[in-house]
């Protein structure tokens, strides 16, 4: 295992930028085309990449501006809502030292807390931090509600597919092709256990909620599935016994 840390790897690793750069000196023209290809570049007024979308509509993404060498990751409720920095590499890299850059960021599903990863340029010594992006600076009251009704929906629409799976699936089982009947038994089966993991997450994102109606739409989807499986599973009687 190579140590990053040790000289002799630090030195070698200098020695390849040293002739690499001394390789790219040697292009006919090479400052001429740098000077086109930055003035192309500073042309846009700013490069927005590596987006992610929360549920509510919670953007977070970087953003580098023609004028800045690298970019910082910005947050934002909604496409027409102010947008947020809430990590600036500049201001965390020291006087001096290579500048940083924003590596990796995983944010949590809420969008209250967003880790990422800052290492100097050109190198891997990644140092991970926490950025905390606190509810109350979303401006409408009704925000919170709308990103968690997005986290129940999605467990409850892929349950509600999976179920439709394992009841077409269950027919073709039952009445179509035989030589298809084990692996429609086992769409069935497939099928019935995405329902039932999505009609869980249903249940846990709902723990405090105990009249909502989608709990007890996830319940009938976990029965109708139930159902579906017992019909299928009776064609192969010694695993009813």
């Amino acid at each position: 295992m190579v140590v990053r840390q040790s000289p002799w790897v630090h030195a070698g690793s200098q020695a390849q930028n040293d002739y690499t750069r001394s390789v790219l000196a040697r292009i006919p023209e090479r400052e001429d085309r740098l000077k086109k290809i930055k003035q192309l570049d500073e042309g846009a007024i700013a490069r927005v990449y590596d987006i992610r979308r929360l549920p509510g509509e919670r953007y977070f993404y970087q953003k580098r501006l023609a004028s800045q060498d690298v970019g910082k990751l910005y947050v934002r409720n909604g496409l027409s809502a102010p947008e947020k920095v809430i990590a600036d590499p500049v201001k965390m890299t020291p006087a001096g030292k290579p500048a940083f850059v924003l590596n990796y960021y995983p944010p949590a599903l809420d969008g209250k807390l967003v880790p990422y990863s800052a290492p100097p340029a050109a190198t891997e010594d990644a140092v991970t931090h926490d950025a905390e992006v606190a509810a109350r600076r979303w401006g409408r009251d009704g925000e919170t509600g709308a990103a968690n009704d997005e986290i129940i929906r999605i467990p409850l629409e892929g349950a509600d597919a999976a179920a439709e799976l394992a009841e077409l699936a269950g027919g073709l089982a039952r009445s179509g092709n035989a030589n298809l009947r084990g692996d429609a038994t086992v769409a069935v089966l497939v099928g019935s256990a995405a329902a039932r993991a999505g009609a869980v997450l249903v249940c846990e994102n709902l723990a405090d909620a105990s009249n909502d109606p989608r709990l007890a739409r996830a319940a009938a989807l976990v029965t109708s599935v139930g159902a579906a499986e017992r019909e299928v599973l009776w064609l192969y009687p010694v695993l009813m016994d």
